[in-house]
């Protein structure tokens, strides 16, 4: 489990953080080149992006593309913002 950094982008959300292979790593990961956890560092915040989605990810059987798209306004307002922290 990797436990996020106080300043990073998911620390707001969730107190873990997946794994995000950064590109420069995708040969050495899927070569097997390295140990695993020569590649457990945390993502660069600056480089992610927050926003809220539609409570159908909770849904364990729905499997669309729609899933990733932001979520709509409601009659409470806006959906949450875009965040960038």
């Amino acid at each position: 489990m990797i436990t996020c950094q106080p300043n990073s982008l998911l620390a707001a959300i969730h107190d873990r953080m997946p794994l995000i292979i950064d590109v420069p790593d995708y040969d050495a990961w899927l070569a097997g080149d390295l140990p695993p956890l020569d590649l457990l560092r945390p993502f660069p915040a600056e480089r992610m992006m927050a926003y809220e989605v539609s409570t159908k990810i909770n849904k364990a059987g729905y499997d669309q593309p729609d899933i990733l798209d932001p979520a709509p306004e409601t009659d409470e307002g806006p959906a949450a913002p875009q965040l960038p922290l």
